[in-house]
C-alpha cells in the first residue's frame, strides 16, 4: 500500500494554513496536519482537532496526488 499526498487548506482564527501529508487515508492526512499546526501555533494537536470538529466549514483536505504501486510484473 502506497501513501497519497493530501492538500489541506485551513481557515483559523488569527492564521490561515496549508499544509501537505503523506497519508493513507483522509482521516489520517488530517490528523498529521493538525500535528503539523498544532507544533507552529506551540499549543497541543487536540486543540486543533476540537476546533476542526466544532468548525467543520473551516477546512478543506483533498487528495492532491494519488500514487501507485509499482511491482516486478509491471516492468515486464
Amino acid at each position: 500500500m502506497v501513501k497519497d499526498l493530501w492538500k489541506g487548506v485551513f481557515n483559523l482564527p488569527r492564521q490561515a494554513y496549508i499544509q501537505y501529508a503523506a497519508a493513507y487515508s483522509e482521516r489520517q492526512a488530517k490528523m498529521l496536519m493538525a500535528k503539523q499546526i498544532a507544533k507552529k501555533q506551540d499549543v497541543l494537536p487536540v486543540v486543533v482537532l476540537g476546533y476542526l470538529k466544532d468548525n467543520p466549514a473551516s477546512y478543506i483536505i483533498k487528495k492532491e496526488r494519488e500514487w501507485q504501486e509499482v511491482t516486478n510484473e509491471d516492468q515486464d
